[in-house]
């Protein structure tokens, strides 16, 4: 039995969409093909891509269904490298909990029945931290991974 991918992707995109671009949130473009930071274009941001990640199968019973991990990468950028007295990670994590906010807020603490029913849970699994621009550069990146599980 198929798990419905797109299915689900759509309804994470939607849902981070709805909440976290201008007006209602703090990020001025989405989209889910990704363009490096240098190719966004200024007014772009902050931007957010959202990005197929890793798929696990996990069996508990040998012959039983197999539970389906789906990772999503959110990779945020930020052209917060201008000002030389700024923290960049301060809007970087302005950024990363304007996205937690929504998956904790949109699912209960726990993380359940999510996406409208498409997944069991999704909840955060890690932040990592790409590029920072206070050193050279002008752009910051991190990406936050989701995880979804679903039945298979």
């Amino acid at each position: 039995m198929a798990i419905g991918r797109e299915k689900i992707y759509v309804a994470l995109f939607d849902l981070l969409t709805q909440n976290l671009l201008a007006p209602a949130g703090p990020f001025a473009f989405a989209s889910r093909r990704y363009r490096p930071a240098s190719q966004t274009g200024t007014a772009n941001f902050p931007a957010f891509y959202l990005i197929r990640g890793r798929e696990e199968y996990r069996r508990e019973l040998l012959y039983g269904p197999a539970t389906v991990v789906l990772r999503a990468h959110v990779r945020i950028q930020a052209a917060n490298g201008d000002d030389p007295n700024a923290v960049t990670e301060t809007q970087m994590n302005e950024l990363v909990d304007a996205v937690e906010n929504v998956i904790e807020n949109y699912s209960g603490r726990l993380g359940t029945h999510a996406l409208g029913g498409l997944v069991q849970v999704i909840q955060m699994k890690y932040v990592q931290p790409l590029v920072d621009a206070s050193g050279m550069g002008r752009f910051s990146e991190q990406t936050v991974v989701i995880e979804m599980m679903t039945n298979h």
